[in-house]
């Protein structure tokens, strides 16, 4: 990828919102909020109710670039951008898993501190063990990364955290005997390449 492509997200901390970009199913200069809750709905496919999660990311979307009244205004009449995401009310600042730089770079080494946490899933295609997050294993690697920022956090930094990866879970979780988890290895694609898992991706063609 191009350097100024990386320049120009690099305002966008959201693993999600990246992804979707690169895939071409949003403007990330300018998206109406009410098109961007559809999508983030679709993305998650026929599992969740569609209306209800469509209701329920349109706030979220709408807050996202800043709570003052202008900034709401501004949002509801020109759209979301993502690429202004960074330093808004849904930054964590570092309390959280510390994947991405302040310049939107993949940091490998936490990618690969993933593992410090994940478990072995058996494939339910193939029975091979895979490298995974489930839930449990998320809730740890959450509580770690909450208890590593004590010195910068604020207390609604862990109730975001809910919002990303157990969400990422919902989203491109693969179900094993052992209970869903995330893919490391597709979680390391999401966020260097940008790219979701085919089943993922295919909902939003």
């Amino acid at each position: 990828m191009a350097s100024s492509e990386l320049d120009r997200s690099a305002g966008n901390p959201c693993l999600f919102l990246r992804a979707l970009a690169e895939l071409g199913a949003f403007d990330p200069e300018s998206e109406p909020v009410g098109e961007l809750s559809l999508t983030v709905a679709k993305a998650f496919g026929e599992s969740v109710n569609q209306m209800l999660l469509t209701a329920e990311v349109y706030p979220i979307a709408l807050a996202a670039n800043g709570l003052t009244p202008k900034q709401l205004f501004d949002t509801q009449l020109h759209g979301v951008v993502a690429n202004e995401l960074r330093d808004g009310p849904f930054d964590k600042h570092g309390s959280g898993s510390r994947v991405l730089d302040r310049h939107g770079q993949a940091d490998t080494a936490q990618i690969d501190r993933f593992d410090e946490f994940a478990a072995d899933f058996r494939d339910e295609e193939t029975g091979a063990s895979v490298r995974g997050l489930g839930s449990d294993e998320l809730e740890i690697m959450l509580d770690a990364n909450f208890e590593r920022a004590k010195e910068t956090r604020r207390p609604i930094d862990r109730k975001l955290m809910d919002a990303e990866f157990p969400k990422l879970l919902e989203l491109m979780g693969k179900t094993s005997p052992d209970g869903d988890y995330l893919d490391l290895d597709e979680l390391r694609t999401l966020i260097v390449d940008r790219q979701f898992p085919t089943r993922v991706s295919e909902r939003l063609r």
